[in-house]
């Protein structure tokens, strides 16, 4: 069976190990207010009255032991706030001019692909347990959370994809490969790209375009993952620190179903199974979703980020065809 490896980089300073210390959240109350508020919605919609997100699957199981201190419980905002955030999403990925996305586990649950945080009984999210050989993960679909990303793509909002995960379902969904940083690895690529251990070091050049990801981006939308203290958590916390100390960019969005330590850092906070929200994203965008499963492809070397021109020009043109 394969594994899920992740990695210490130690190429890194040690304010970059892969796992951080554990970080420690204070409770959140039913009660929404001003600080409940940006924890449950982002700080951009702090004062909208929103009401916060339901539980829909109780849990004192830690997401991450030994990583971090938030619990596997999960939730599910309604349907009129859901409606609310995508507007808000769509307006901070279409002004952005460095779009990112920032992808864990959570995007290929339902796939088949099980994953570490979701241990809560019940859980609403988490995949069956079964062997993960080869051929399953050859015939491994996107989900249609791959696929939407994609379609923006498309219209030119995605400059760039940070992978945690190993299955190669972006690419299978039609994105371009160039533009996926497979950052720990990848099961269809063991020859050129193979999973790293937990003690081994980050290939040096994806290493480098993680970081030149990070002082880049001025979006992150942060897709299924528990910021539990990966190395390329840093993406998120400096595309936010920008926007929250400098007012520049548009922060960060994350979507989960889970809390993360980092919710408070948030521009705009989604709670949601990841597929239900950005299918209505696709909706208000009227996007046409590619059906089709493509081939894999790892990113062709030498590996970065796109040349600004090349990149303007791309944006420029795909995005004057519109979308409304």
């Amino acid at each position: 069976e394969l594994q899920f490896l992740y990695l210490i980089d130690n190429r890194l300073s040690p304010q970059h190990t892969e796992h951080d210390t554990m970080t420690s959240l204070p409770p959140l109350g039913a009660a929404a207010d001003a600080v409940d508020a940006a924890s449950w919605h982002g700080y951009t919609l702090a004062g909208r009255g929103l009401p916060p997100p339901k539980c829909i699957t109780q849990s004192d199981k830690m997401a991450r032991p030994n990583y971090t201190t938030v619990k596997s419980a999960e939730y599910q905002d309604s349907q009129e706030v859901l409606e609310a955030k995508a507007d808000r999403l769509i307006e901070m990925w279409t002004t952005a001019h460095h779009p990112l996305i920032y992808a864990g586990a959570g995007i290929s649950t339902s796939s088949g692909i099980r994953d570490y945080a979701s241990n809560g009984k019940g859980s609403k999210v988490q995949a069956k347990k079964a062997p993960l050989t080869m051929n399953v993960v050859n015939a491994l679909q996107p989900t249609p959370a791959h696929r939407v990303i994609t379609a923006m793509e498309k219209k030119g909002y995605v400059w760039g994809w940070l992978q945690q995960n190993h299955d190669g379902l972006a690419q299978k969904a039609g994105f371009p490969a160039h533009k996926v940083n497979e950052l720990h690895g990848s099961w269809l690529d063991g020859a050129g790209n193979p999973i790293i251990k937990m003690s081994g070091s980050l290939r040096a050049d994806l290493c480098d375009w993680m970081q030149e990801m990070e002082e880049g981006a001025d979006f992150v939308f942060t897709v299924g993952t528990s910021l539990s203290g990966l190395t390329a958590d840093q993406v998120v916390h400096t595309a936010a620190r920008r926007h929250m100390t400098e007012g520049k960019g548009q922060g960060v969005a994350i979507i989960s179903v889970q809390r993360t330590p980092h919710d408070d850092t948030a521009a705009l906070r989604i709670f949601s199974r990841i597929d239900e929200f950005m299918l209505i994203v696709a909706n208000k965008m009227k996007l046409a979703l590619d059906r089709k499963t493509h081939l894999y492809k790892p990113a062709p070397k030498p590996v970065g980020v796109p040349r600004e021109e090349k990149w303007c020009a791309e944006r420029k043109q795909r995005r004057e065809k519109g979308w409304k």
